[in-house]
């Protein structure tokens, strides 16, 4: 190519000259005047042969015309990454997004009402038994598993049943519920239903042991699943345990009520033979053929043979309305207005008991009790037996 005349472009402070031989001469008065000239460059002279000498001197880099290596790394570096479909780049796509992809097309199942009484319902799961298996798996997975069931008179959902997944949850309930008459929370799969006897009757140590833990050094993570359990439970079993609180408080109780004053372990006072006597509850049972509560118990006697726990049953006929716990054939120790006096009695007594097993030769006036003849299957003082009261 021929070499023409040099090529001036004129800024305010730039001068650009493009020689003969294709090189550029940039001149400028200042640094930063050369940094902030804007605008296009007024050509002073050129010709057509101009624009072609630019273009070589611009290409004239060896036979390669592309661009060197740190070009591209550049051109790399400002390129943007593609994000794919369904990613926001941050997020991972959804298991859910991934599988509706793969399965355009849902399948949806009509389940009519057998008795017409509701409405159609749509779901996924052909049958009622493949459904309830999908959600107690997914229940499972959960702390605490809330269930609910609907009244229609009223137009409230209710409790139904709750159930306890949480490791360190059942570890604190088992502390709580130890040797309570015929529970095994395992068997029952730790689901409690109303009216929550046992965790009504086991509420005050409950709530000891849990200020025990607060006050502990126990793992933070353990001390937390507590708190969420006994804030769970708190709303539950609040009628029950206000109901307890106004008994003790005004000595008054309700039929329905019974099952409230006598957990298992609790001491009674009941009469044998007109004579007052302790016993220890074992089980209550509400009796709906017999319209009564049965209240099983457990006492210490001697046979002459076998001294040790006997057990007997008494019975709590139905009553309208409030009657006093002290007026009940069978009644708890904590109740009576002389507790302290009554138990003080009943240990001396009991220890007049244990010193007089065995035989002895001593004269006696009071109460005998007669026995039946085939009295080795029966304790001395067994009240179901058919007994005649002389004085001696």
């Amino acid at each position: 190519m021929e070499n023409g005349p040099p090529a001036t472009f004129l800024d305010s402070d730039i001068e650009v000259v493009v020689m003969d031989d294709g090189n550029v001469s940039v001149t400028t008065d200042t640094m930063s005047a050369a940094e902030d000239a804007q605008g296009d460059f007024t050509p002073v002279e050129a010709d057509a042969e101009t624009e072609t000498a630019e273009q070589a001197g611009e290409t004239d880099n060896g036979d390669d015309p592309s661009p060197d290596a740190d070009d591209a790394e550049a051109t790399d570096e400002n390129v943007e990454p593609t994000e794919e479909p369904g990613n926001d780049g941050d997020h991972p796509p959804d298991a859910d997004d991934a599988k509706r992809t793969a399965e355009p097309v849902r399948m949806l199942y009509r389940h009519d009402c057998e008795y017409a009484c509701c409405a159609p319902r749509w779901s996924k799961f052909a049958d009622n038994e493949e459904a309830q298996a999908k959600l107690e798996a997914e229940a499972s997975s959960m702390k605490i598993v809330h269930r609910h069931t609907f009244d229609r008179n009223t137009k409230t959902w209710s409790t139904a049943s709750f159930t306890i997944n949480c490791p360190q949850m059942r570890t604190f309930l088992g502390e709580t519920l130890a040797n309570y008459q015929d529970l095994d929370p395992d068997l029952e799969g730790w689901t409690f239903a109303p009216p929550y006897n046992a965790l009504v009757h086991r509420w005050d140590r409950l709530q000891a042991l849990h200020q025990e833990l607060k006050d502990s050094a126990a793992e933070k993570e353990k001390k937390q699943a507590v708190d969420e359990l006994v804030s769970f439970m708190e709303p539950i079993l609040a009628p029950s345990v206000n109901d307890l609180a106004s008994i003790r408080t005004t000595g008054k109780v309700r039929y329905n009520d019974l099952w409230q004053i006598f957990p298992p372990g609790e001491t009674v006072l009941t009469d044998m033979w007109g004579v007052q006597a302790a016993c220890r509850v074992t089980k209550y049972h509400k009796s709906r053929s017999r319209n009564c509560y049965d209240i099983s118990v457990e006492y210490i006697d001697w046979d002459g043979d076998r001294c040790g726990w006997q057990p007997w049953t008494l019975s709590i006929n139905w009553y309208s309305g409030l009657s006093r716990v002290t007026g009940l054939p069978i009644y708890p120790l904590r109740f009576a207005e002389n507790q302290a006096e009554i138990k003080e009695t009943m240990v001396a007594r009991g220890r007049r008991f244990e010193q007089l097993r065995g035989y002895h030769l001593l004269n006696y006036r009071g109460v005998r009790v007669a026995m039946e003849e085939d009295q080795e299957q029966h304790p001395v003082s067994f009240p179901s037996l058919k007994t005649g009261i002389r004085r001696g």
